[in-house]
Order: structure tokens, then sequence, then C-alpha cells
């Protein structure tokens, strides 16, 4: 009986304590709303459904668990700010500062990031199927295990970025700057890199089928293990790129330019092409 009610204690006060640790202050919420400024505010759960805050200052806000979906917050300054596990489906935040942001497994679903700064911000598993990230920067993030299907990424600076185990198919990432970005073990299916910059990026054991990387630069690129068959590198750069033990058949490679590409014990045989 002692034990049934001392656990039954210990559950009720884990449950408080939770409640009041995702408990916003309703004050921060009445001077966001009113001044559009909250730097450092606590708005942990807050219910910021289609809110209108474009170019509200939330710089170091903490904003956990906050419900933000269909928000405006384009422009805003969100930078150090802390949206673990936040909703912002479907929301506006073209041109918000993220920079250092904390995203990690929030829902960013068909959220418009266009031109958004979001150097070396967390999106750790976060979902952004169908968002539009064009021309944002996104150098240094950390995107490992992030949901991109169907997203935009189109002229995007990925520089150094960790897009390790990201699912990716269909995404579009023409003409970005994945200079040196990591993507092991990325599903990158049917992905679009078109005249993307790819060098020095690592791509070890990436499923790349059927991925487009026509006019794309791969110079010194990893593609080891890869599974690149039917893939389209047409008018690609792939001097020194290392395909050793990759799966290229069917890949494409009229005007590719090869040389000094390492193909051992590669499998399968390219449809066309490769100088």
């Amino acid at each position: 009986m002692r034990t049934h009610l001392l656990l039954a204690i210990l559950l009720a006060v884990g449950l408080l304590a939770a409640e009041r640790a995702l408990a916003f202050n309703p004050n921060d919420v009445a001077r966001l709303q009113a001044q559009r400024a909250c730097p450092g505010c606590d708005l942990t759960g807050a219910d910021l459904r289609q809110a209108s805050l474009p170019s509200a200052d939330l710089e170091g806000a903490d904003l956990t668990h906050a419900r933000l979906e269909g928000a405006d917050l384009s422009e805003a300054r969100l930078t150090w700010a802390r949206l673990f596990g936040a909703n912002l489906a479907g929301g506006r935040l073209e041109g918000a500062k993220l920079e250092s942001a904390n995203l990690e497994t929030a829902d960013l679903t068909a959220v418009h990031l266009v031109r958004a700064e979001l150097k070396e911000a967390c999106l750790v598993r976060a979902s952004l199927r169908q968002a539009d990230l064009t021309g944002a920067d996104l150098e240094w993030a950390d995107l490992e295990g992030a949901d991109l299907a169907g997203a935009i990424l189109d002229k995007a600076q990925l520089v150094a970025a960790n897009l390790k185990k990201v699912y990716a198919k269909g995404a579009r990432f023409q003409e970005a700057d994945l200079h040196r970005a990591l993507l092991e073990k990325a599903f990158l299916g049917e992905a679009s890199f078109r005249a993307a910059s790819l060098m020095r990026a690592n791509l070890e054991g990436a499923y790349l089928k059927a991925a487009d990387f026509q006019e794309a630069s791969l110079q010194h690129a990893s593609l080891r293990r890869a599974n690149c068959r039917k893939a389209d590198f047409r008018g690609a750069d792939l001097y020194s790129a290392d395909l050793a033990a990759a799966e290229i058949d069917g890949i494409l490679l009229d005007r590719a330019k090869t040389r000094g590409a390492k193909m051992e014990d590669a499998r399968g045989t390219p449809a066309s092409g490769g100088s």
C-alpha cells in the first residue's frame, strides 16, 4: 500500500513539474502581442497560432513546444531562440533571422523560409517536408535526420552543413552550395542537384537512385558505396570524385568530366558517356 501511495505521489509531482515546465508567462505573451518584441521571454508552450508577428524581436526567447501554426514571423529576429518541438507548420518566416536557433524536432512542414538566416541552427530530426528554403543560409547548420521530402533549397547556402541520414526524396537543391557538406547515408532518391556545388561533399553510402546531378560540381566528392543507379550526371564535373564500391548501373555520364575519378569495385555499367 505504501509503495503504491509513494508511486502515486511521485507521478503527481512529475506531472505537476512537467506542467509547470511547459507553462508560459502570460505577461510575456501580452508584451509580445502589444509590442512585437519580447527578447529572452518565456513563451514555453504558448498558443500563438495564426499570430501576426512580422519583424518581431524574439532573440533568445524560449518557445519550446509553442503552437505557431500559420503564424507570420517574416523578418522576425529569432537568433539563439529555443524552438525545440515547436509547431510552425504552414507559417511564414521569409527573411527571418534564426542563426544558432534550436529547432530540434520542430514541425516546419510547408513553412516559407525563403532567404531565412539559419547559420549554425540546430534542425536535428525536424520536419521540413514541402518547405521553401530558396536562398536560405544554412551554413554549418545541423540537419541530421531531418525530413526534407519535397523541400525546395534552390540557391541555398549549405556549406559544411550536416545532412547525415536526412530523408530528402524529391527535394530540390538546384544551384545550391553544398561545398564540404556531410550527406552520409542520406536518402536523396529523385532529388535534383542540377548545377549545384558539391565539391568535397561526403555522400558515402547515400541513396541517390534517379537523382539529377546535371552540370553539378562534384570535384573530390566522396560517393563511396553510394547507390547511384540511374542517376543523371550529364555535364557534371566528377574530377577526382570517389565512387569506389558504388552502384553505378544505368547512370548517365554524357559530357561528364571523370578524369581522376575512382571507380574501383563499382558495381554495374553506366548507360552512357564519361570523359
